[in-house]
């Protein structure tokens, strides 16, 4: 049997690279001269099935083929969405007086703007990455901020195929799909949620709704050394023709419609919002810096290597937008094509752990036979038929989504939370840049529980 390239889904074969897999232990290649050494291995869901594109880190530098890992003496603020986000992001950003690093899906949000051009225009030095191709296009809203970033001095690239690359030049992810900033090198934040109102809201002083989600603010040098490593790599446009920058006259990503005036803020009705407040916690912690493409998906380290440890008298709670019920092709299975992470956390039920699985409700379509009503009804009929402490629900807790892509991990004695951009599907895990920190310090992970039981005790 030939050695082959993955071309499941939503990956396709153009603009891959045979590689082999690396030796856990080693990561050396493997060569015992078997098609099974190579990473497209579809017998092998642990460690094939796996993409490379050029460019990818964790190839010629190897310093991300695992989730970099370290310990601090730190300080880790925990921000919850709609309510409770703004304050402390602004806070942050108004903060600093050296540099801005951030990597962003979008930015639709004239106040942050306003804060991040404020510092560009006070002398900071303002570097921010975009996705240059979001479903739907960029929007007018997002022209309109990046236009007054870019004229106060702030350098502002999109994630395209650059106005002097070769024709068919493709961008290194799929999508830059993180979240995550870096301010003076003293800072960092991590998070799930786009820079936008629907997150945000800037005036929470009334009870207010929105999409769900999480940040964590924290100053352990450990997050700050890994992000920067990411952020380094990718804003290479030395290296990489897929950074174009922002140009007035650009027709894709150049200034929004003369005249142009931002609309108002959207409004979602919320009886109760209960957690304005940042939660702050300080202590000894550890800390992880999960990314994908990189590593993700790795079975002997970070997340993974945390649910497999999950046994009798351990906790899981995941909160997510979206978890598949499958991976690979629409009309495949979960036994064909397993998603990874809900495998996991099904094993975990059943060596004994108490699994909880809550899913948005308000985006998910209903005829999807691998979206969240599928997954949900699929995780109950095998805690049912199993007699696991097993369940899932769909929630839409504060009026505008479940956006979160959170997991808590109660695991031997230890409190483990992971907070990024990371959703339950294989262009996810497989494709995209993303970003997840996770960390044991308790404190966080008791504020996230507190947040999850509110959101579970109001499933749809």
């Amino acid at each position: 049997v030939p050695a082959q390239l993955y071309t499941r889904g939503a990956v396709g074969v153009e603009g891959q690279v045979y590689h082999r897999k690396l030796h856990p232990l080693t990561g050396q290649p493997l060569d015992t001269d078997a098609a099974a050494d190579w990473a497209g291995d579809l017998g092998d869901v642990a460690w094939g099935r796996r993409v490379r594109r050029p460019g990818w880190q964790g190839w010629d530098d190897a310093s991300l083929a695992r989730p970099p890992h370290g310990d601090a003496d730190a300080t880790v603020t925990v921000a919850v969405a709609p309510e409770g986000l703004y304050a402390p992001l602004a806070a942050a950003l108004s903060s600093a007086t050296r540099s801005i690093d951030l990597s962003l899906y979008v930015l639709e949000h004239p106040e942050l703007t306003h804060i991040i051009a404020a510092a560009a225009d006070r002398g900071v030095s303002v570097r921010l990455l975009l996705e240059g191709g979001p479903p739907g296009g960029v929007s007018d809203l997002q022209r309109w901020c990046v236009s007054r970033l870019a004229a106060a001095g702030a350098d502002v690239r999109y994630l395209a195929a650059a106005a002097n690359a070769p024709p068919g030049y493709d961008p290194r992810y799929r999508y830059t799909h993180a979240k995550f900033g870096l301010i003076d090198g003293r800072l960092a934040f991590v998070g799930s949620e786009n820079f936008t109102w629907d997150a945000m809201p800037a005036d929470a002083r009334a009870p207010v709704g929105g999409r769900r989600g999480f940040y964590l603010i924290t100053d352990a040098e450990p997050v700050i050394r890994a992000l920067t490593a990411i952020f380094t790599a990718d804003w290479a446009p030395d290296r990489f023709l897929d950074l174009e920058p922002y140009s007035p006259q650009h027709p894709r990503y150049g200034d929004p419609p003369a005249g142009y005036v931002p609309p108002p803020p959207p409004i979602y009705e919320v009886e109760s919002a209960p957690f304005a407040q940042p939660v702050t916690a300080h202590g000894q912690a550890r800390f992880i810096v999960a990314s994908a493409p990189e590593n993700v998906l790795r079975p002997d380290d970070g997340l993974h290597a945390l649910l497999q440890r999950a046994g009798p008298g351990d906790e899981i709670l995941v909160a997510q937008l979206y978890e598949h019920k499958y991976w690979g092709d629409k009309d495949s299975n979960p036994i064909a094509d397993p998603n990874p992470r809900l495998r996991l956390l099904i094993d975990a039920a059943r060596r004994g752990a108490r699994v909880r699985l809550l899913l948005d409700g308000y985006f998910d379509d209903p005829q999807d036979p691998r979206g969240n009503r599928a997954t949900a009804g699929y995780v109950r009929a095998i805690a049912v038929a199993e007699g696991l402490d097993l369940d899932a629900r769909l929630a839409n807790p504060s009026g505008g989504g479940l956006h979160a892509k959170l997991v808590l991990a109660r695991v031997q004695g230890e409190t483990w939370s992971a907070v990024g951009s990371l959703n339950g599907g294989e262009v996810s895990h497989k494709l995209n840049r993303e970003a997840v920190l996770l960390t044991d310090l308790p404190a966080v992970h008791a504020r996230l529980s507190e947040v999850f039981a509110w959101d579970w005790s109001l499933d749809l």
